[in-house]
């Protein structure tokens, strides 16, 4: 019985994957980023993610979550005021509306559009009120917060990112993915308004891509793999 509790032992932490990776990245914007970005390794035997938001002092607590099939969004309304959201994304055939959301009710909407893919939520009540879910299937991701640029319009009728002219700097942003299993391979990157991004890792060897979002470039994420 010995002898066999110590072979069962050993063939499963042999089927078990190795976790010693940590992957690091810095997203740089000379133009004003999206509002979030999610940076994830793909894994199909992933628990499933649930995202949690709520509602409160007319805005969403968050500005970007992950979810996946199969599961449900939950919205709360912590807020005094009734909200209305809704979606319309063509881009991946989603469309809903929801009603009006008293205060302290809770909807759940189910996670319909596909993997690997996003949709924006907002509120038709609150126009300023938006939040981007994500449907993935992954363990190890992050999700990196920018901070966007207020438009101002100078004197002589020109639209501008006021802080951006003025510094000449890029907006850096860093992160770290870590417990990374032995076996990743690649990496993938989803922003708003953009293509999906998947980059081919290679041990210990820094990897660069461009961010652009309709033919234009935004800035460029650079990212490692190290052990």
């Amino acid at each position: 019985m010995v002898k066999f509790f110590f072979i069962t032992l050993a063939i499963f932490s042999l089927m078990q994957p190795s976790y010693s990776g940590t992957i690091t990245g810095t997203f740089l914007f000379k133009k004003s980023p999206p509002d979030a970005a999610v940076v994830y390794i793909r894994d199909i035997n992933a628990p499933s993610n649930v995202a949690e938001i709520d509602q409160k002092g007319i805005q969403f607590t968050k500005k970007f979550d992950v979810s996946s099939t199969g599961t449900d969004v939950i919205f709360t309304n912590s807020d005094p005021v009734k909200h209305n959201l809704f979606a319309n994304s063509y881009k991946t055939n989603t469309k809903f509306d929801v009603g009006l959301i008293s205060p302290n009710k809770v909807v759940e909407i189910p996670v319909q559009w596909p993997e690997d893919t996003l949709i924006r939520i907002g509120c038709k009540i609150h126009r300023n009120m938006r939040i981007y879910i994500a449907n993935i299937k992954s363990k190890n991701y992050t999700i990196v917060d920018f901070v966007r640029k207020s438009r101002w319009r100078s004197k002589n009728g020109f639209k501008s990112y006021g802080e951006i002219k003025k510094a000449h700097k890029a907006d850096k942003y860093d992160f770290n993915i870590l417990d990374v299993p032995d076996a990743t391979k690649s990496v993938t990157i989803m922003l708003p308004h953009t293509d999906l991004i998947e980059v081919e890792l290679e041990l210990s060897k820094e990897k660069e891509v461009t961010i652009s979002r309709r033919g234009k470039q935004l800035g460029t994420l650079k990212l490692v793999l190290n052990k």
